[in-house]
């Protein structure tokens, strides 16, 4: 009985390894997985260029949506010759208002008496002293940065004139 055991243990070892092998001769036979979708090439700096006029001369504000491309004859041309898609598009509309929009060249370089010198000359009396007692400083330093850009965009609407 201990001779029969022996021998089907070794049996099933065989046909554990015998089993081993055919899977991996199955695995290397298989056909190999579908790649991952391939990537639109990079925007050419012509077609960067195309677009940002394009934006520029839109007219579009910090709030205004990418129109369709089907509904706007300039755009789908700017589309068509350069082969782009709607998502490339996007990308570039949401950088141009990030360039055109954003923070990033606004530096607050004034101490808060001056802060609130500023804001005092272009608001009624008593209403900073008021805002500043309610309001912690971050949100003063953002009320500059609003009141900087309509400064700035009045400042162009009237040179424009």
């Amino acid at each position: 009985s201990g001779a029969a055991t022996a021998a089907t243990a070794a049996a099933n070892a065989t046909d554990a390894t015998t089993t081993a092998t055919d899977a991996t001769i199955t695995d290397a036979t298989a056909p190999a997985p579908d790649p991952p979708p391939s990537r639109r090439p990079n925007i050419s700096d012509e077609a960067k260029a195309e677009l940002v006029a394009y934006f520029n001369a839109g007219g579009f504000g910090i709030g205004d949506r990418l129109p369709q491309t089907s509904s706007d004859e300039n755009l789908n041309g700017i589309a068509t010759r350069h082969d782009l898609i709607r998502p490339q598009i996007r990308s570039q509309f949401h950088s141009w208002k990030s360039r055109a929009y954003g923070n990033s060249d606004v530096i607050l370089t004034t101490d808060p008496q001056a802060l609130s010198d500023t804001l005092s000359s272009l608001l009624p009396d008593g209403f900073v002293a008021n805002v500043l007692k309610v309001i912690g400083s971050g949100v003063v330093a953002t009320l500059m940065i609003a009141m900087s850009r309509m400064k700035r965009t009045c400042d162009s609407t009237m040179s424009s004139m």
